[in-house]
């Protein structure tokens, strides 16, 4: 039995990523903050992550979450909120929330 092709455009990519929730929601100044970003397919792509512009390093990526440790640098120490931004290699945005910096 032959199937027809489906060529039609805007059909979901089942290996896309997704972030469905991102832990802690703020961000503590003068301490270590555990980060966790959770969602799907998150080791389909190489993501650049920053809070405040600056770059996060030492990530760990499986499947279903992405974690990492975040210190507030003295620069950003007067900031009310700082920007966590996900984005991959082609500078597609996956998350962006705001965190409030206590």
């Amino acid at each position: 039995m032959l199937e027809p092709n489906d060529d039609r455009g805007g059909k979901i990519d089942s290996d896309t990523p997704k972030i469905n929730e991102v832990k802690p929601s703020a961000i503590k100044k003068d301490i270590v903050n555990n980060f966790m970003l959770s969602g799907v397919n998150l080791d389909k792509v190489k993501f650049v992550i920053t809070i405040g512009g600056k770059p996060v390093a030492n990530t760990v990526v499986t499947a279903t979450s992405i974690k990492f440790d975040y210190t507030v640098l003295p620069e950003q120490a007067d900031a009310t909120e700082l920007q966590l931004l996900v984005k991959d290699e082609k500078n597609k945005e996956y998350s962006s929330p705001k965190l409030k910096v206590s």
